[in-house]
């Protein structure tokens, strides 16, 4: 269970010389469905070959244009040979697609990415477009909603007979092993038994001839016990978490999530809560129950962004906001974006001169052409803002592109 982040999102957006091809497609989580989404997948790689073949040979002729007569060599041949040379590239990923194995694991979708002699995919929580993209380098807008919908964070399922301690994220949960962590109350006071007996000294003989025992101190009460215990969690979770920044939730009944409180020195404890006997909730469970925290949180974020936009817009002076391609493209360049709100499944295919701010832009694409809303976003993340990919509905502007800019 892996959770994206902007550093691996920027690493992959980076050009690696030569084409890349990116394919992005909705998939089905019933094996009865694999052959359905082997085909599509075959069909948007032969697309992808085809393109890649037609780039190539492009990039043929203006070398033979520039060196050598072209009467040098048949056209059939060099096409056929970049037929082959295309084939070859995206050979690896049909390959997998063919194996039943490939698709062990599936979600809701698929993103794939080929460069030269690199192969590489990952499973989506979450449906995309089917699109398959050749350029310089990988497409990466339909990975954001890992960034901005999805947050790794932990489940503490407390109970005096059980101790658990899971992590996640949008996918599900995974229980961590914790070094020493008691299973439950008995297991973290029976290694108390040692000291307990020394603190028993001799009285005496008593009249049976038995030696007599004084124990300092009192006979503790239920509260002091499950606090110590409580107290031994704590002992045994901070180095687990040292360095961590994901929330922890806490599952378990109201007395003891309130006194684990007490104890807690973790920063990021989630003031949400499961209320409830975690023995009697499964781990999947579990997760929908934390997820279920997680996901209104990200989505009162993303509300309050939205929000912010037409604020921003109207506000007196300078316009801190704007729908307009162009502008938000050379403010993306520059660093100037806060929050980049991209529409889903919309593009804008064509070139942008960042020296210049000059920009041709088309709905439809044209072989090699790269996304400039997708150059938008990777712009963005670089600069440390953030970016939302949004449904027709939510999208804020009229042009499928806005933003909001730090100054």
């Amino acid at each position: 269970m892996t959770t994206f982040t902007r550093e691996s999102v920027l690493d992959l957006a980076q050009p690696r010389g030569g084409w890349c091809v990116s394919i992005y497609m909705p998939t089905h989580r019933a094996a009865s469905e694999t052959l359905n989404d082997q085909i599509t997948l075959k069909n948007l790689l032969d697309a992808a070959s085809d393109e890649l073949a037609d780039l190539m040979a492009a990039e043929n002729d203006e070398r033979t244009n520039a060196h050598m007569p072209r009467a040098a060599s048949p056209a059939a041949r060099r096409r056929n040979k970049h037929e082959l040379a295309a084939r070859s590239f995206v050979q690896p990923a049909l390959d997998a697609a063919a194996s039943p194995n490939f698709w062990n694991g599936r979600q809701d979708g698929l993103a794939l990415f080929i460069g030269a002699g690199v192969f590489s995919h990952r499973w989506l929580p979450y449906p995309t477009e089917s699109l398959a993209v050749v350029s310089k380098r990988p497409h990466i807008t339909p990975l954001v909603p890992l960034l901005t919908d999805d947050v790794h964070f932990f489940v503490l399922a407390l109970s005096q007979n059980e101790v658990r301690l899971l992590e996640g994220n949008r996918s599900g949960l995974a229980e961590v092993d914790v070094p020493g962590m008691p299973r439950n109350l008995a297991d973290a006071l029976r290694a108390e038994e040692p000291e307990k007996q020394r603190q028993v000294r001799s009285a005496g003989i008593g009249s049976g001839g038995t030696p007599l025992g004084i124990r300092y101190g009192h006979r503790e009460d239920e509260r002091g016990r499950i606090h110590r215990f409580l107290q031994e969690v704590e002992h045994r979770l901070r180095p687990a978490l040292n360095g961590r920044s994901g929330p922890l939730i806490l599952s378990g009944v109201d007395y003891l999530l309130a006194m684990y409180r007490e104890v807690n020195t973790y920063p990021h404890l989630h003031v949400r809560e499961i209320h409830g006997n975690p023995e009697l909730l499964t781990t999947n469970q579990l997760h929908e129950a934390a997820w279920q925290i997680m996901r209104e949180e990200l989505d009162r974020l993303k509300g309050w962004a939205i929000g912010s936009y037409d604020a921003a817009r109207g506000a007196q002076g300078a316009r801190r906001a704007s729908d307009e391609p162009g502008v938000v493209l050379q403010a993306a360049h520059q660093g100037r974006v806060d929050i980049l709100f991209v529409e889903m499944a919309k593009h804008c295919w064509g070139s942008y001169d960042a020296l210049t701010n000059q920009m041709t832009c088309r709905p439809e694409r044209e072989h090699g052409e790269a996304d400039l809303f997708d150059l938008a976003v990777v712009q963005t993340l670089a600069h440390g803002g953030t970016a939302y990919v949004l449904p027709p509905a939510l999208m804020p502007g009229q042009s499928g592109l806005a933003a909001i800019f730090r100054y």
